[in-house]
């Protein structure tokens, strides 16, 4: 969605789509997905101790509550993160010459796309994860494969933390 939304803002602006265009939104990318996963992560923490609460105490209180208080809880951090994004982009936005005309449309596109996950952040994403995350089972089964795995993992794990120098040489 936000690459979208930043893509009919640029069509808008009468920009074409070209390899700065989409170099800008590439590297976009890995904000966009930091940002969703931060906030289902923090969504299903939320709904998690919710359900805990709600065994716990009988409390009355809805998964929505829990979905908005954890929208709330991260757009403070997510909002300075956006702006600190911003802000370290404007120099290369400035920049003048044959290096600013290639630059500029990829600072561009980066920037409308942070902005626009910002929107989603705040509309779309605590939307999806209520109706996604809430209606989740209390209490998962474990997967045959993560049972089988498991074993086998700690004991490498174990083997890898008591010989560490071959860690360091791999």
């Amino acid at each position: 969605l936000s690459l979208a939304a930043a893509g009919v803002v640029l069509y808008l602006l009468g920009a074409t789509i070209n390899a700065m265009v989409v170099a800008g939104l590439v590297i976009a990318i890995g904000a966009l997905v930091a940002d969703a996963v931060l906030d289902v992560d923090n969504m299903q923490r939320r709904l998690r101790e919710h359900r805990q609460q709600s065994e716990d105490e009988g409390a009355a209180r809805s998964a929505a509550g829990a979905v908005l208080d954890a929208a709330l809880e991260m757009r403070g951090s997510a909002l300075f993160a956006t702006l600190i994004i911003l802000v370290a982009a404007v120099p290369v936005a400035l920049l003048e010459g044959l290096t600013g005309s290639f630059t500029r449309p990829l600072v561009l596109s980066y920037a409308l796309a942070v902005l626009a996950s910002m929107v989603v952040a705040l509309t779309v994403t605590p939307a999806l994860g209520l109706l996604l995350c809430s209606g989740g089972r209390r209490n998962r089964a474990e997967s045959p494969i993560v049972r089988w795995l498991q074993p086998r993992y700690d004991r490498a794990l174990t083997s890898v933390v008591r010989n560490s120098r071959w860690a360091y040489v791999a």
